[in-house]
């Protein structure tokens, strides 16, 4: 007969993981679209459409961070925070929009993207 206390742990070890996921994924949706709540240029969607805007050529996460905040300032909008920032780079690669190599960001093409 298994030990009972290892078998809880691992039952009670599994569940904290699945609570973290539901948790992360939360967040996730909560930034991805506008709401009563979260202003338009705070939400994934409208980070990665200006992001995918400024990656005219390659560029290093600095220097799309910089030009980033250089716009929101010139244009008088909010600021995002760096995790909103790097959170929006972690979705453009996983839908196949952006992609990272030899240390620099770039936008692939329709015909660069695996669909």
């Amino acid at each position: 007969m298994p030990n009972n206390n290892i078998w809880n742990a691992g039952i009670v070890h599994t569940h904290n993981i699945e609570l973290i996921i539901e948790i992360k994924l939360k967040e996730v949706v909560r930034v991805l679209l506008p709401n009563k709540y979260i202003h338009e240029e705070r939400t994934i969607v409208m980070v990665g459409g200006k992001l995918i805007h400024l990656l005219r050529n390659p560029v290093t996460v600095t220097q799309l961070w910089d030009s980033y905040r250089k716009q929101q300032e010139i244009q008088n909008l909010p600021q995002v925070p760096f995790d909103l920032f790097i959170l929006t780079l972690d979705f453009l690669y996983i839908i196949g929009v952006i992609d990272f190599r030899k240390g620099k960001l770039r936008r692939l093409t329709h015909d660069q993207q695996n669909i």
